[in-house]
C-alpha cells in the first residue's frame, strides 16, 4: 500500500517542478485473522474442566502466534484447587519459532476450617499457586486474604511472589474499608528495585432542596429517599 505525500504540481521558487516522493504502510507486521475458542463443562460434584484456544496470524510473512490453555477445577474438603497446562508457539519470518509450555496449580484453604469453625462465610483465606515453564523456570506465590468487623465490610490481602529466584521477589499488601459515607483504601507493592504505596477514596453527593446527603459512589440509577424530617437514604443501580 503506497501514496503521494507531495503535490505533484508543486513548484520551487524559480517556478521548476518539485520533485514527487512516495510512502507506504507495511502490512507484513500487522494482525491478519484471530481465531479464539472457549469451552467449559461442569461435572457436578467431580469438578469443571475448561479448554480455550487462540490463532493469530499477520500478514504476508507468514507469522503467527498460538496459544492453547486446559485446566481442572475442584474442592477436596473445605479447599478448592485448580491446575492447568498452556502451550504457547510464536512462529515469525520464515522458519524461526519459539515454542513454551507451563504447569500450574493454585490452592485455596479457608482457615477457619482447619481449626474447626463452623461458620458457613468463612472470613480468611490462604492462598498458593506455583507455575514451571518449558525451560525450567518456576514462579510462586503465597498470599492470604480476608474480611473483618461485623459487617465485613474491611477486606484485606497480602502475598509474596517469587520468579526466576531470588533475585525477582515482589509482594503486595492492601486494605480497602466500605463505609456508609464512601469508601476508602491503602496499598503496598514492593519487588527488588521499587516500593510504591497508593491511595484511593470514592463516594457520593446528592444535592437537593433539604441538603446536601453523603453516600456510596453513585450508580447510573440513583433514588433519595427523604422521610417526613427530610433525612435522605441513597438507593443506587
Amino acid at each position: 500500500m503506497s501514496g503521494r505525500l507531495s503535490d505533484p504540481n508543486a513548484l520551487d521558487e524559480n517556478g521548476n517542478r518539485l520533485p514527487e516522493t512516495y510512502d507506504y504502510y507495511n502490512l507484513n507486521n500487522s494482525k491478519r485473522a484471530r481465531f479464539e475458542a472457549n469451552i467449559s463443562q461442569s461435572v457436578g460434584s467431580f469438578g469443571s474442566f475448561w479448554l480455550s484456544g487462540v490463532r493469530q496470524t499477520f500478514w504476508n510473512d507468514g507469522a503467527s502466534n498460538d496459544s492453547l490453555q486446559i485446566g481442572y477445577s475442584s474442592t477436596v474438603g473445605p479447599a478448592s484447587f485448580s491446575i492447568n497446562y498452556g502451550y504457547s508457539r510464536q512462529k515469525s519470518t520464515g522458519a524461526s519459532s519459539f515454542t513454551d509450555k507451563t504447569i500450574g496449580l493454585s490452592v485455596s484453604v479457608p482457615l477457619e476450617k482447619l481449626f474447626g469453625s463452623s461458620s458457613d462465610t468463612p472470613s480468611v483465606y490462604a492462598t498458593f499457586y506455583g507455575s514451571r515453564d518449558g525451560q525450567g523456570n518456576t514462579r510462586s506465590m503465597a498470599g492470604v486474604s480476608g474480611t473483618l468487623l461485623e459487617d465485613r465490610n474491611l477486606d484485606w490481602s497480602a502475598s509474596h511472589s517469587i520468579g526466576g529466584g531470588a533475585q525477582s521477589q515482589s509482594g503486595n499488601a492492601s486494605v480497602s474499608y466500605k463505609a456508609k459515607y464512601g469508601n476508602a483504601g491503602v496499598g503496598y507493592n514492593y519487588a527488588r528495585d521499587y516500593q510504591q504505596i497508593s491511595y484511593n477514596a470514592s463516594g457520593g453527593m446528592i444535592l437537593h432542596r433539604d441538603g446536601l446527603t453523603l453516600g456510596q459512589p453513585l450508580g447510573e440509577t440513583s433514588v433519595l429517599d427523604c422521610d417526613r424530617w427530610g433525612f435522605g437514604r441513597q438507593h443506587s443501580e
